[in-house]
């Protein structure tokens, strides 16, 4: 669907997006991938794999494209209770070239390199991207958007998601996690076989 998008052969296409199954594809081809609030879009038909988090995303070549897309499939459906109300909104409408005065925000913890494990030429390119993503940054918030770099409080996430906060800052996040003695390594979770 990504391929058939960038190249120009379809002006969007749909697919379902739970854990990142659009955007990332999206991402890599350089056009739009986007996943809507939960409710936005109606899941009806849709293969279920953790019902919460799937949804139905797009692929376009431009954010308006995304609008357009999203005002055709927007809606309440009485095939999935979960749906939110139409209430009349019309993304297309509220989209413009300009990008003075929305407000932004970003993840500090994600772009600060003493969080990732990477090392030799992986960790070089890491480098290189994040400090892409900086300077792109610097460029929207010249280009006058309200920019907010935020911290993620490892503090004050739940006990019993203890793993999985280890898991994504790659540390023991000040728990005792039993008898493991080797932190869990973000190059471990994504050798892991599941």
């Amino acid at each position: 669907s990504a391929v058939s998008v960038a190249s120009g052969a379809t002006p969007f296409a749909i697919g379902s997006d739970t854990g990142d199954s659009v955007r990332k594809p999206a991402a890599f081809g350089g056009i739009v991938g986007f996943k809507p609030t939960y409710g936005r879009i109606s899941r009806y038909g849709l293969f279920s794999f953790a019902s919460s988090l799937d949804h139905v995303a797009m692929f376009t070549k431009s954010v308006k494209d995304a609008a357009i897309v999203t005002d055709i499939l927007k809606g309440e459906d009485y095939h999935d209770m979960t749906t939110l109300p139409d209430e009349d909104i019309r993304y297309t409408d509220t989209i413009d070239d300009s990008i003075v005065g929305k407000k932004l925000f970003y993840f500090k913890d994600l772009t600060d390199y003493k969080y990732y494990e990477s090392k030799g030429e992986e960790g070089e390119e890491l480098k290189q991207v994040l400090e892409s993503f900086k300077r792109k940054i610097e460029l929207i918030r010249k280009s006058g958007c309200m920019l907010a770099c935020i911290g993620i409080n490892k503090e004050n996430v739940p006990d019993h998601m203890a793993e999985e906060k280890q898991r994504f800052f790659g540390t023991y996040a000040n728990k005792d996690l039993g008898k493991r003695k080797k932190p869990i390594s973000i190059k471990r979770i994504q050798n892991r076989p599941y």
